[in-house]
């Protein structure tokens, strides 16, 4: 068991680096300091959850592409595609996505809510993970994380000062499960505009 919750851990760890990345690379190199361990998650089938947080399909704003080189997360090198629904001035939900040098997708994570902006102006290196942790959890947001790669899928809706409540299994059924609105159509969407020169989806 505790094999099994440090391995949704990882998984954790994975998301938020990737969506938080985007914010602040300081945030990202510190928030797998601060995370709440998964274990601490209510555990439930995929076809009992229910995501707190939905976001209506439709247009969203690119990110800049990144190279991301091979580490510890992600052993292959491979290109990282961002996005904000609707746009960034008006984020419903943010999504990156990681496909490699062919362009097939190996992992992608959304997260919805409110964007996570605290202030971290004066904060010393160590402190800015906490900061970004505590402004993820003021308010209620769902997490879909999805790797092919490592054949593994989480959904969890955390924060709010409500319980966290987590479910995992197969990266396919994720992907196009109608429950969650099918993310992994978001995802292929995201790397269709933004590999391009595009800048938004206007549908």
């Amino acid at each position: 068991m505790t094999t099994y919750y440090s391995s949704l851990r990882a998984g954790a760890i994975a998301l938020s680096i990737a969506l938080l990345t985007a914010f602040s690379r300081q945030a990202a190199a510190q928030i797998s300091n601060v995370l709440i361990p998964a274990g601490k998650a209510k555990m439930v089938p995929i076809d009992k959850f229910t995501p707190d947080v939905t976001v209506a399909d439709s247009a969203f704003e690119c990110g800049t592409p990144e190279a991301h080189p091979a580490d510890l997360l992600l052993p292959v090198d491979a290109i990282s595609y961002s996005a904000a629904v609707p746009s960034r001035a008006t984020e419903r939900m943010s999504i990156v996505v990681f496909v490699d040098s062919t362009g097939s997708i190996l992992r992608f994570a959304e997260r919805r809510g409110d964007p996570i902006r605290p202030d971290t102006k004066g904060l010393p290196p160590s402190q800015v993970g906490a900061a970004v942790q505590a402004a993820a959890l003021k308010t209620r947001s769902t997490t879909v994380s999805v790797d092919y790669r490592m054949h593994r899928a989480t959904a969890a809706n955390r924060g709010g000062g409500a319980d966290e409540v987590m479910s995992t299994g197969d990266p396919d059924v994720f992907a196009k499960l109608e429950a969650l609105g099918k993310p992994g159509d978001l995802a292929a969407r995201v790397v269709a505009v933004c590999s391009g020169r595009k800048t938004s989806d206007r549908r």
